[in-house]
């Protein structure tokens, strides 16, 4: 699923729309969770890692944003001050159980 902000007529201006909102609420370290082609990449400015798990989006958003870090696997032991998923949860099997997962480690690090 490459790219899929970029498709269409309106899924451009909604994406750009999605990451205008979010900004005033990234805060230190940020986690992009489900980053797909890196498109927060660009407008993010601090401590960015970008995490998805289609290896193609990995690819184009290593490319286009060579500065940034983008994995395809979570490390355990770190930890962020925001994690961000714009248009991502209605894509998971059991949004609550992945949700579980990610603030069960990040409250595990204290």
């Amino acid at each position: 699923m490459v790219a899929q902000s970029e498709e269409g007529i309106l899924s451009p201006f909604l994406a750009k729309k999605r990451m205008s909102k979010v900004l005033p609420f990234l805060k230190g370290s940020v986690l992009d969770y489900g980053c797909g082609v890196g498109n927060l990449a660009e407008i993010v400015d601090k401590d960015y890692v970008g995490f998805d798990i289609d290896n193609e989006s990995l690819s184009i958003a290593k490319q286009r944003y060579p500065k940034k870090i983008f994995i395809s696997e979570l490390p355990s032991e770190q930890k962020y001050d925001t994690i961000i998923m714009l248009a991502v949860i209605e894509h998971l099997d059991n949004p609550l159980n992945e949700l579980k997962i990610l603030i069960k480690n990040q409250s595990d690090l204290h």
